[in-house]
């Protein structure tokens, strides 16, 4: 077989992977992606949850208002495109904790940039069993993550831009004017592959500290919530009197499961907050890809100046991957420079 030539290829297609495709292919770029598929993903699990009061402390996300422009813009985009709707606003009803949060929420109150986030506060919601206060949480929504990155692989498979293959770091050749897999040659490589770059020779430089994550989609028929409940963990109505629980967090065995009995900390949760019966419909398990800081990572390598980086979303990919992707192709194409927060650079600069 003659050698194909591309000018960049992909590694990953998760939600990383997947919008480097989208903003390479809008751009007209020559693109390969290469991913298998892999059950345990963050892609493939996660709740896409944007929440604009975040931690213990309510506090905005990092950079919040020019990263929800961007994935509101992009989401609503890929939603005509498909015809799908991957974006859903859904307030939040956020419990309180502690007399401490409520002492917090209301000093957040005092503060403008805050105001428009901070809704009405209940002290009950039908059945559901608060210990404390709980308050609405203003412009919030998720996004179907796995909707949307299994409508880009079949859109990148019927443009021929993706191939599933287990890739083989081995047998990544660099030259000064091309770097070659197999019989693919490349001006450029983006690697992409959320927590599985702990395999990567070339991402050592980088602090990945992966935590595992489990959810469970129950059915609750009696429970008709039309909105994001966060109570320590989250309960996200999925229709059909279905909902999304999640999430624990744990930092090693990545890919073994929990034991789903009634002492899985889900359902302890779930079984505090309300006794309404629920079915179990599945379980599921992902890695998310975090390195030091829990910031994005994106940019160059520090040795070989034709491989580059996009990872480390952690669990906010929904709200971030839109505005890195966009960072790291402009950088590519057009020579931006890449927010020095979220760059490459922050791992090797000093070394």
């Amino acid at each position: 077989m003659s050698n194909q030539n591309y000018d960049f290829l992909i590694l990953g297609q998760g939600l990383a992977g997947s919008l480097l495709g989208w903003n390479l292919e809008q751009q007209k770029q020559s693109y390969l992606i290469i991913d298998l598929p892999n059950r345990n993903s963050a892609s493939g699990v996660s709740a896409g949850i944007v929440n604009p009061l975040i931690g213990r402390s309510f506090n905005l996300p990092w950079n919040f208002s020019v990263l929800n422009a961007e994935a509101r813009s992009l989401y609503q985009e890929l939603s005509s495109k498909f015809a799908s709707n991957f974006l859903h606003d859904k307030k939040i009803l956020r419990v309180l904790n502690s007399p401490k949060q409520q002492e917090q929420i209301n000093q957040k109150l005092q503060i403008k940039e805050y105001q428009e986030y901070i809704g009405e506060q209940i002290g009950c919601y039908q059945s559901l069993n608060f210990k404390h206060q709980a308050f609405w949480t203003n412009k919030s929504y998720w996004i179907d993550i796995t909707g949307l990155v299994e409508s880009l692989r079949n859109f990148f498979i019927a443009q021929k831009r993706l191939l599933e293959l287990n890739f083989d770091y081995q047998q990544l050749e660099i030259s000064i004017d091309k770097i070659s897999y197999q019989n693919l040659n490349f001006k450029k490589v983006i690697f992409a592959e959320g927590y599985r770059a702990i395999n990567n020779p070339f991402a050592d430089f980088l602090e990945f500290r992966p935590a595992k994550g489990e959810i469970l989609d129950l059915k609750i028929p009696d429970l008709n919530l039309d909105f994001i409940l966060n109570f320590g963990h989250f309960l996200l109505p999925l229709g059909s009197d279905c909902y999304r629980l999640g999430a624990t967090y744990g930092w090693s065995d990545w890919e073994e499961e929990l034991l789903l009995n009634q002492e899985h900390p889900l359902l302890v949760a779930l079984e505090e907050l309300t006794k309404l019966p629920y079915e179990i419909i599945r379980q599921k398990l992902g890695v998310r890809p975090i390195v030091a800081g829990q910031k994005p990572v994106i940019g160059q390598h520090p040795s070989y100046p034709d491989l580059y980086f996009l990872n480390g979303l952690g669990s906010k990919g929904a709200l971030l991957a839109p505005y890195s992707a966009k960072q790291l192709i402009n950088h590519l194409l057009s020579q931006e420079v890449i927010n020095p927060e979220i760059s490459t650079a922050r791992f090797y600069q000093n070394i």
